[in-house]
């Protein structure tokens, strides 16, 4: 740690650095105002101690240039001066000083006090080397995360857009989402639709999509079997997720005709409403990735739409969102938003807007807790 000391006087001067010695500080001397700004400017000394009278120009005007280049860097400037009337201190302390000691002092005083501010100095030097650190891991977080979101969205390219039939919303209670939404149209007209939702969410739950996605896509290509995908889903998320997490889905393979086959494991109940009528369908088994190949049940369910109805699925995150008075939406709740949407809209994807939109209203100001997922899917029509 440096030390930069202003004074004209010898005798001083060699007991300030007598101070400073005894402290570990290295001392460096100057007699004048040009003398001390140059020293100052290419030293960037820790602590100063200066004169309130220098030759060649104002210690105060001296002590304002020095705290202006100092910036956002700590330098504590301690003054010594025989003046002690109120106009000197009053000058000391308005320019920036932080302390005052009155000549001739007590050796044993300046210790003391030089002491106090070289533990400050190291102090505020240790906070801004920790704030540095963390503003390059917080920049290269941001970098890190830049990527994982780019090779996310390139995992999902292929991944079909909303259209009239079909809409999906995710609301995401970080910058990354644990939830997953895949959704591929066949060449022979059928649908394949995956909705996950990862254990928590941010980065280590929006991981598990990647292999699922992988698999997702190739199956489409293949034409697999639903039994078959989601079995191959399920060994994979098995094999590279940690034992703490899990995936809960569902996976729908849904035909033209509207029969819709389904397995489902862990997730809140479907819904299929004509507006009127409500219907609901089960996620019987427990979520992916937690048995094994021989322990897990592939076997699917099925149920049958016709031109009137829509089906509805979301995530965990929308019944157990929170308004501003801690209250959960609730299961009944969310299906009374989604059916008044259906009823006062005739356009499906003017539906989804409404109900997004009654979703975010009734969560106000409250921090969102976990991420969610919509998908609205109404039977389409062919002409």
């Amino acid at each position: 740690m440096k030390l930069l000391i202003i004074d004209s006087q010898a005798i001083y001067q060699e007991i300030v650095t007598w101070c400073a010695d005894s402290k570990g500080l290295t001392s460096y001397v100057a007699s004048d105002f040009n003398a001390a700004w140059e020293a100052f400017k290419e030293l960037e000394p820790n602590i100063v101690v200066v004169d309130s009278i220098i030759d060649g120009g104002s210690a105060f005007e001296l002590v304002r240039k020095i705290k202006k280049e100092s910036g956002d860097r700590f330098c504590p400037v301690i003054f010594l001066s025989s003046n002690l009337d109120d106009f000197t201190m009053n000058n000391c302390f308005r320019c920036g000083g932080d302390d005052f000691i009155p000549k001739p002092f007590n050796e044993v005083l300046f210790n003391t006090r030089l002491s106090t501010h070289v533990k400050h100095a190291s102090v505020v030097q240790e906070l801004y080397r920790k704030n540095r650190d963390l503003t390059f891991y917080h920049k290269k977080t941001e970098v890190e995360h830049s990527m994982a979101k780019q090779v996310l969205s390139h995992a999902q390219r292929h991944n079909d857009s909303d259209d009239k039939f079909l809409q999906v919303t995710r609301l995401s209670a970080t910058s990354f989402n644990g939830d997953i939404a895949l959704v591929k149209k066949r060449l022979d007209g059928c649908r394949l639709v995956f909705v996950g939702d990862f254990t928590g969410h941010g980065l280590a739950a929006s991981i598990g999509a990647l292999p699922v996605t992988q698999v997702f896509f190739d199956s489409v290509e293949q034409q697999l079997p639903l039994q078959t995908i989601v079995s191959e889903i399920n060994r994979v998320l098995y094999e590279v997720l940690p034992v703490h997490m899990f995936c809960a889905g569902y996976l729908l393979f849904i035909t033209p005709s509207g029969e819709v086959t389904y397995w489902g494991g862990g997730m809140p109940d479907g819904l299929i409403t004509n507006g009127t009528k409500t219907d609901r369908f089960s996620s019987n088994h427990v979520p992916l990735g937690v048995l094994s190949d021989t322990e897990f049940d592939d076997s699917v369910d099925s149920f049958y739409i016709d031109h009137s109805q829509t089906v509805f699925i979301a995530t965990d995150g929308a019944n157990e969102l929170q308004n501003e008075q801690d209250v959960m939406l609730g299961d009944e709740n969310l299906e009374r938003l989604f059916v008044d949407s259906f009823n006062e809209c005739k356009l499906m994807s003017d539906a989804h807007s409404l109900l997004v939109d009654k979703i975010i209203n009734y969560k106000g100001l409250k921090t969102q807790k976990d991420d969610i997922t919509l998908l609205l899917y109404r039977r389409e029509t062919f002409s």
